[in-house]
């Protein structure tokens, strides 16, 4: 016999926003930094935003290079053998 049931389950997690966030607010409170409080209070939002627009062009200045050797390399053995033999 099968009866539903429904499991809740609850995860938390500090993400590296939250974490910078915390940081930056105890370093502004101690007076340890001179980061405006628009900066500090905002940075849950543009921390995370930074770190993927940063690994997105590191990724793409080593798989672009590769991408575009494979492109070309597809290019230069497709027309090798796509062209009509000349007599």
């Amino acid at each position: 016999m099968h009866t539903n049931t429904k499991e809740v389950v609850s995860a938390s997690s500090v993400g590296s926003g939250t974490i910078v966030f915390v940081v930056l607010l105890v370093l502004k409170v101690l007076g340890k930094i001179s980061m405006s409080w628009f900066l500090v209070i905002t940075s849950i939002l543009w921390v995370p935003m930074a770190i993927s627009l940063a690994i997105l062009i590191i990724t793409g200045f080593f798989v672009g290079p590769i991408l575009l050797w494979l492109n070309v390399k597809s290019n230069y053995y497709k027309r090798k053998f796509d062209r009509p033999n000349k007599k």
